[in-house]
């Protein structure tokens, strides 16, 4: 790969990320709107998340990957309190905390330098690439909009009258993965 190859490689990788990160949030976005507070906490089984506990979770993972490891930042994330949190926040706050989590990240990925792209970072105990980790961060932040579209789904139809349609077409649920 040519020098101008690379660079393009490495500057449409970050292009990239940053729209899939904010095309999720606007995916959450819209599925938390369809919530009541009562359900962004709610869990189908004690072993399970519930939407707000993923919210803290994103959160505390893209501040902590990109932030600290990629940007250099401090690492004050505290991931169990991400998963114990129940109803400690409105659901307008954690989309809000999500989305300037994620806005202010995205910012630190636009000013990455793009030839530190392959030098080794320490992340959760992992050395690996800064474009390792933000892939990571990428696939994660996917993973996890993708449980959150099944909540909703799930909660959304489980609160209907019975026989109600459930309205996820194209058109009024952005969250659609078809």
């Amino acid at each position: 790969m040519s020098s101008m190859d690379s660079d393009r490689f490495k500057a449409e990788f970050i292009e990239y990320a940053i729209a899939k990160l904010r095309e999720n949030c606007t995916k959450i976005r819209d599925c938390v709107g369809r919530l009541s507070e009562e359900q962004v906490w709610e869990r189908a089984s004690w072993d399970e998340n519930a939407a707000g506990n993923l919210l803290l979770h994103l959160q505390g993972n893209v501040r902590q990957w990109i932030g600290s490891g990629v940007a250099g930042l401090l690492d004050v994330r505290d991931r169990p309190a991400e998963f114990s949190a129940d109803r400690s926040k409105p659901k307008g706050e954690l989309v809000t905390f999500l989305e300037s989590t994620v806005e202010e990240m995205c910012g630190q990925l636009a000013t990455v330098d793009q030839d530190l792209l392959m030098q080794s970072i320490e992340v959760q105990n992992r050395t690996l690439s800064r474009l390792r980790a933000i892939f990571h961060v990428v696939e994660h932040f996917s993973y996890h909009t993708g449980q959150i579209v099944y909540i909703t789904k799930n909660l959304v139809a489980r609160h209907q009258a019975p026989g109600a349609p459930i309205n996820f077409d194209r058109q009024s649920f952005k969250a659609d993965f078809a």
